[in-house]
């Protein structure tokens, strides 16, 4: 027997979808138009396979570069959350598939005013399930709006296939590092000189890389030092060299010059005791220091993640 279900005016959004057992299930239709609901954006620093829930929000799975590449999945509800409560994520065969059981993935906690997030491990279960052709079932219930009615978001597997080959591939490119690995660099020019050395050189073609993929970068500080002369004026005219030869690597790297800030310093702009020989050898003749619009910046980008819901996933 259907059960009536009275929706608040904030919950309105939440027409449209069926209604059965005390539950609201959010899935897409039997036809055409359920294999243009997943999508994928792709570059060398994140990886989004993204699904639309026909009236109910959205579900990103999210992969970042850096040595770990986590995957994670956010799902984004076009209402937003009230109450705290439980998420399981379950595979199921599909409707028109008639074998096979159901079977938990794993379960996170639901906090008021914040989005239902897996972390590494249950996120690529997901995917995994996804791909032998199985729904994911995402229910949890609304103890506020609903009184206590069971919520649905499902994941379908219809037109899954071809964006989770793209973003596979979007896997195999990305960058081995991420922010955190390149927003400081200490450069080491041959001693005298104006090049840098091989190690040097390998890291700030990194650097560039990684500058090119991240749109929120907005200022590339150059400071450069030489210590390696006997008089102040012969290392600061070398350190002014020293920055114009990195600003030269960077522009035609096609980096714009307007980020690019220059400083130079000597010896006798140190405030610190004189140094030994060995020490200006040795010594960082270049830092490169990189700053980001804060406006522009994904946070989730540097935050590390724990495996959210592995605790609670069946085995």
């Amino acid at each position: 027997m259907l059960k009536s279900i009275r929706l608040t005016a904030a919950a309105a959004i939440l027409l449209g979808a069926a209604a059965s057992q005390a539950q609201l299930r959010f899935e897409a239709p039997l036809n055409s138009s359920a294999h243009h609901l997943w999508s994928v954006q792709a570059s060398q620093i994140s990886c989004v396979l993204s699904y639309a829930f026909p009236e109910y929000g959205r579900a990103d799975f999210v992969l970042l570069s850096g040595p770990e590449k986590q995957l994670s999945l956010e799902i984004f509800p076009l209402l937003a959350l009230d109450a705290d409560s439980q998420m399981r994520a379950v595979a199921t065969p599909p409707a028109w598939k008639y074998n096979g059981g159901e079977q938990e993935l794993g379960r996170i906690k639901l906090y008021r005013g914040f989005n239902p997030f897996f972390g590494n491990t249950v996120a690529w279960r997901i995917l995994g399930q996804l791909s032998k052709g199985n729904q994911i079932m995402l229910p949890f219930t609304d103890t506020k709006r609903l009184q206590g009615e069971t919520v649905v978001p499902i994941l379908s597997p219809m037109g899954f296939n071809k964006p989770f080959q793209h973003f596979l591939n979007c896997q195999n490119k990305l960058l081995d590092y991420g922010f955190n690995d390149v927003q400081m660099l200490a450069l080491h020019f041959v001693e005298g000189r104006t090049f840098l050395n091989h190690e040097s050189d390998n890291a700030i073609k990194r650097q560039i890389n990684y500058i090119k993929q991240d749109k929120a970068i907005s200022s590339i500080s150059v400071r450069t030092f030489a210590f390696e002369k006997d008089n102040r004026e012969d290392n600061l005219q070398l350190a002014k060299e020293r920055a114009e030869a990195l600003v030269k690597i960077y522009t035609d790297a096609g980096i714009d010059p307007k980020l690019i800030l220059q400083e130079h310093i000597a010896d006798r702009q140190m405030n610190s005791r004189d140094l030994t020989l060995q020490q200006r050898r040795d010594a960082a003749r270049a830092v490169i220091t990189l700053t980001r619009d804060p406006y522009k910046i994904d946070r989730s980008h540097e935050v590390s993640m724990p495996d959210v819901g592995v605790e609670h996933a069946a085995d």
